[in-house]
């Protein structure tokens, strides 16, 4: 019986708690980090969700900012192109949040 729950909403159920778990103010890299280790098994499903895209984690990651960016998690997006080390520790650009 196939799971009929999109892994991309099941990961989303998790932002809230991550968040709380993050401080004041932080990177979308730190958020993806805790993320992905706190809720492992829900991160490797939103992976698979783009396993036929060439990026998958690229793909997952930007899915990701897009809803924490339109979610209702009380946080104010104080800078959308900081510079930081992705999950890889490759250094990109990405949003910066601040809790209220």
């Amino acid at each position: 019986m196939a799971n009929s729950v999109d892994p991309l909403d099941l990961l989303e159920q998790s932002f809230a708690g991550v968040v709380r778990e993050m401080p004041n103010r932080f990177t979308f890299h730190d958020f993806v980090r805790t993320l992905a280790y706190r809720h492992q098994h829900e991160y490797i499903a939103g992976l698979g969700h783009f396993q036929g895209n060439d990026r998958p984690f690229q793909a997952l990651h930007a899915e990701l900012e897009r809803r924490l960016h339109n979610g209702h998690y009380g946080l104010i997006l104080i800078n959308s192109s900081k510079q930081s080390k992705n999950i890889f520790g490759i250094s990109s650009r990405c949003g910066e949040w601040q809790k209220p």
